[in-house]
């Protein structure tokens, strides 16, 4: 597609949004340094730069709502330069609000309903894509269809996939004060070298949430997935006792139970929230690409957008929120996870030094941002971003730490 193309394309929907629906959007340029962008022992640095664009359409009918969604960014490393990735997603759905809404409060549950993974730095540092606590005491029932791909350099092409996926969502009043939600993800990812990885996943959740009042938020959320690898695999291992060869076969299809409790409460321009849950893996073994010869410069081994898949344990998360004078809006955060993974810890050569892989991973981060009206429906928002990453393994590549910076400057409309 033409760069002209894409120019009259964008032409025609702000054309229609205008006459029929609203168009809004956010971008933004980041620059920073992050110290180990490889997420090793090795613990190379490098500048970080990055470019972010989202694009959101509404078009309210009745009641109801349509949206279309795009969100592509673009993270460029000053030394690492192979480490360049490009990612993009774009999700359309359909809402049926059951209870009349103003349109504010539409717009509200469009955005509330459409968080999705991201994988540029500001994301990694602050993954929202897991957080339940704003919601409300609506009715509605929603569809959402969605699809995205990521490209790297040929250093790193094992990165490189598709996705697509439908997703479904439904919420209703069962008691005064008790809400019930019921959603299903289905998705399906491909990794174009390493089709070993792809794999169809499905996570049904169910959740209990009080919110009668805009102070206090709490509730309880059950999820069952299942994790289907597309394709087999196999290793030959050697057996020094029987001094012969036999074949190992990785599993198929992971089972998950996960059960988790948030709270959230505000105390006047302070909001404290946290979140504690297990995942619980019924599959002893994980698909995992066993590390030889021929693998020394690979960089992925098992799926790295579903990985909660291949451990269990206890993780949480706290985060403090402060609005300060001057409307300036401070965040902390802190997450802890542990993971028993299932499958052996290695060393750098590739010999097996644990039978059981164990890590356990603790990210520190701190945010200070300023919002600023510049004309009527054009907005700014100066970010800083930094945060601190340890992860302890008994896999010597994997047991690393991080630090990260980044200052940005992002434009909505």
């Amino acid at each position: 597609m033409s760069i002209k193309n894409i120019f009259y394309y964008l032409f025609f929907l702000v054309i229609v949004s205008k006459s029929f629906g609203q168009l809004s959007g956010y971008t933004s340029l980041g620059h920073g340094y992050y110290s180990n962008p490889l997420y090793s022992y090795l613990m190379q640095s490098s500048r970080a730069s990055q470019g972010y664009i989202e694009l959101n359409y509404g078009l309210p009918l009745k009641s109801d709502l349509f949206a279309v969604k795009y969100v592509g960014s673009l993270s460029i490393f000053n030394q690492i330069q192979e480490r360049n990735y490009y990612d993009h997603r774009i999700s359309a759905g359909y809402t049926f609000v059951f209870d009349r809404l103003s349109p504010i409060r539409l717009c509200a549950l469009r955005d509330s309903s459409e968080n999705e993974e991201n994988d540029s730095l500001e994301a990694e540092a602050k993954d929202d894509s897991t957080e339940v606590f704003d919601d409300s005491t609506s009715k509605y029932l929603s569809f959402r269809l969605k699809g995205g791909s990521r490209i790297d350099h040929s250093v790193f092409r094992e990165f490189d996939n598709w996705h697509s996926g439908f997703a479904a969502s439904y919420r209703l009043m069962i008691f005064d004060s008790l809400y019930l939600r019921l959603d299903n993800d289905l998705a399906i990812r491909k990794y174009y070298i390493l089709p070993t990885l792809s794999n169809l996943t499905n996570l049904f959740s169910l959740s209990f949430g009080s919110k009668t009042s805009p102070i206090v938020n709490y509730g309880l959320s059950l999820s069952f997935g299942v994790k289907h690898f597309v394709n087999e695999y196999k290793d030959t291992l050697y057996d020094r006792f029987l001094d012969s060869n036999f074949i190992s076969y990785q599993p198929d299809e992971l089972l998950q139970f996960t059960p988790s409790f948030y709270y959230s409460r505000k105390f006047g321009q302070v909001e404290v929230s946290g979140e504690i849950h297990y995942n619980k893996n019924f599959q002893k073994n994980a698909r995992f690409i066993v590390p030889d010869d021929t693998t020394d410069y690979r960089y992925v081994n098992e799926d790295i957008y579903n990985e909660s898949y291949s451990y269990e344990g206890l993780g949480g998360r706290l985060k403090y929120k402060h609005l300060l004078p001057l409307n300036i809006q401070l965040g902390l955060g802190l997450d802890v996870q542990q993971k028993h993974l299932g499958y052996a810890g290695y060393s750098l050569i590739g010999d097996t030094v644990a039978a059981r892989r164990f890590d356990l991973r603790t990210n520190v981060d701190f945010s200070l941002s300023r919002y600023f009206e510049v004309y009527k429906n054009l907005s700014a928002e100066l970010i800083l971003l930094a945060g601190y990453d340890r992860n302890q393994s008994n896999d010597e590549f994997n047991n690393y730490y991080l630090y990260y910076w980044l200052i940005g400057l992002g434009v909505g409309f």
